[in-house]
């Protein structure tokens, strides 16, 4: 079985990203389990609808 370096590297640099994907996952936890713990809202805030021209919507947050 050949297993050439490009390979080894895709393999590497998907692990990589696993793990960073993981570590982004358990900080966000973590501070919304502590935004919990504050009484603090983990909600996006409240949007407002503003109409441009005839078929745009924008979303505003307030």
């Amino acid at each position: 079985m050949d297993v050439s370096l490009n390979t080894l590297a895709a393999q590497e640099i998907s692990l990589n990203k696993a793990q960073v994907g993981g570590d982004i996952l358990q900080k966000t936890m973590e501070k919304s389990e502590e935004a919990r713990t504050n009484n603090q809202s983990v909600e996006r805030p409240e949007t407002s609808r503003v109409t441009k021209g005839e078929s745009r919507i924008i979303d505003t947050y307030v």
